[in-house]
């Protein structure tokens, strides 16, 4: 009896046990919402954000999200790889996202509202733009872009919004994002007449021809080494033309010419002539049924497509002879993105590291003026092919030689370092085979 007594209390614990797990796994499930929703009254004001308060009634702010929404639905680029990657249906998470909206009760609940939905979709060239990032476009860009005929952030509205000024304000560093005063890059030499180093930090728009001169001379200097690092783990992108002009064309040597295939939905781009996709564009349907039958599934979902051609003519050559390495992490993203993929199908350089962050691009990333508010949103818009027929975003760029990449302050230490240093697998021997 008390054997029976013992089993029946065994297992009315396992089921409580079980119960709490299943509540538990279930609030966690739905609370992400509910918990960002009870911390909304910590949100600051206005001012905190950059912007200025205009009293939105929760129907304008539903209207702005609607339209956000729509916006997404009919020409974002990643929603499945989203499905895939980071298990987020997020169309179907539209309730949940008005509730969060419906709880804002000022402007900056409301901005900081559409940054955590936006977030969701997890893509580093999706966001709503803080009034820092604004006026970084506005003065060092869009300013200056009128003869497209811009409205988005030329419109009066969106300017009154994010305070903006003729003038660069004082409080914000405004060549941060696409300028700066310092080189992008370091050199170091790791041993002597052997393995030389060249850190590139990001592409920064005004250091192409900056620290084109220094770099040239550096690589010149090492041309009889054997081996040569290019590091741009943790470069985040910037310009292309940085590493096309800087790095390949003085050191290719023979012409590079590659192809990728970008796909779009949607029409907004059409409206506005800056975002219109530069190259000719096909309709989907045009594509070979063969290369399309190789593709993702969704790819037949999409409008039109683009064939990218990547053209490298060998530049001023510095006369390099020896192995090209290229150190790679999960910070490799846009602009240093495609640096990655172009110097690996091109057996420019031996890649090494970890995968990288992905997101190549071609095209201007479109932004989105929300009407009532004039909130900003930039959204990525093109879904870029690997050569092997992934999606990049989703598949990304993967080294030749996988090795933990985080970086040592000790260049000798640092694993990354060290695999290029033993590596004779990858190497090219005197006749030039791998």
């Amino acid at each position: 009896m008390k054997t029976k007594t013992k089993t029946i209390i065994l297992l009315l614990l396992i089921l409580f046990l079980i119960s709490n797990v299943l509540v538990s796994c279930s609030l966690d499930g739905k609370d992400e919402e509910a918990k960002f929703i009870s911390n909304l009254d910590k949100v600051g004001d206005a001012a905190d954000y950059g912007i200025i308060e205009t009293y939105l009634s929760t129907e304008e702010k539903i209207e702005d999200f609607e339209y956000l929404y729509k916006l997404i639905e009919g020409n974002y680029s990643f929603l499945e790889v989203n499905k895939r990657v980071n298990n987020i249906d997020w169309l179907g998470k539209k309730e949940k996202y008005i509730e969060i909206i419906e709880a804002t009760e000022n402007d900056a609940q409301f901005i900081r509202a559409l940054g955590h939905i936006v977030r969701d979709l997890n893509n580093g060239h999706t966001s709503i733009l803080p009034s820092i990032a604004y006026e970084d476009f506005y003065q060092h860009y869009y300013k200056y872009e009128e003869k497209y005929d811009n409205k988005v952030l030329l419109n009066e509205k969106t300017r009154l919004r994010y305070n903006a000024s003729d003038e660069p304000r004082d409080i914000y560093d405004t060549r941060s994002h696409l300028n700066s005063d310092d080189p992008a890059y370091e050199t170091d030499i790791i041993i002597e007449d052997k393995v030389a180093y060249l850190k590139i930090k990001r592409m920064y728009g005004n250091r192409v021809e900056l620290d084109r001169n220094g770099i040239l001379e550096f690589l010149r200097s090492v041309k009889d080494y054997e081996k040569l690092i290019i590091d741009i783990r943790g470069n985040g992108g910037g310009f292309v033309d940085y590493w096309i002009r800087n790095i390949m064309q003085p050191l290719i040597k023979e012409k590079v010419e590659l192809e990728y295939l970008s796909f779009f939905k949607g029409d907004y781009r059409d409206k506005y002539p800056i975002y219109k996709v530069k190259e000719e564009h096909r309709d989907i349907n045009e594509l070979d049924h063969n290369t399309l039958a190789k593709l993702p599934e969704e790819i037949k979902d999409y409008d039109y497509y683009t064939i990218n051609k990547v053209t490298i003519e060998q530049g001023n050559t510095v006369g390099f002879k020896g192995q090209i390495y290229l150190l790679i992490d999960e910070g490799v993203y846009s602009a240093s993105e495609t640096f990655a993929a172009v110097a690996k199908d091109s057996g420019f350089a031996i890649l090494v590291g970890d995968t990288t962050g992905g997101d190549m691009v071609f095209e201007i990333i479109p932004f989105a003026s929300l009407s009532n508010s004039g909130i900003v949103l930039n959204f990525s818009s093109e879904l870029c092919i690997n050569s092997d027929g992934t999606i990049n975003i989703e598949t990304k760029t993967t080294p030749h030689i996988k090795v933990n990449p985080i970086p040592n302050e000790d260049l000798k230490k640092d694993k990354c370092v060290k695999a290029v240093i033993k590596d004779r697998k990858y190497y090219k021997n005197s006749k030039g085979d791998k």
